[in-house]
């Protein structure tokens, strides 16, 4: 028996985030916290580290939870 989605799309999908658009928020909050002379915690720079590889690796949506 086919079963409707609840959710069109992977974009509507409120309980998925997308890995480019989260990396391109973190990637912006690094670069004008180092232009501004802040620093920026390992934590922040690692999580982008590891939203690189995931991108690189081909992962497009990651759970929120």
């Amino acid at each position: 028996m086919y079963r409707p989605t609840r959710y069109p799309t992977l974009d509507r999908d409120p309980r998925l985030e997308s890995v480019t658009n989260r990396l391109a928020n973190l990637r912006t909050l690094i670069d004008e916290a180092d232009w501004a002379g802040k620093p920026v915690d390992t934590m922040t720079r690692n999580e982008a580290s590891r939203l690189t590889q995931m991108a690189k690796d081909g992962t497009l949506w990651m759970p929120r939870f």
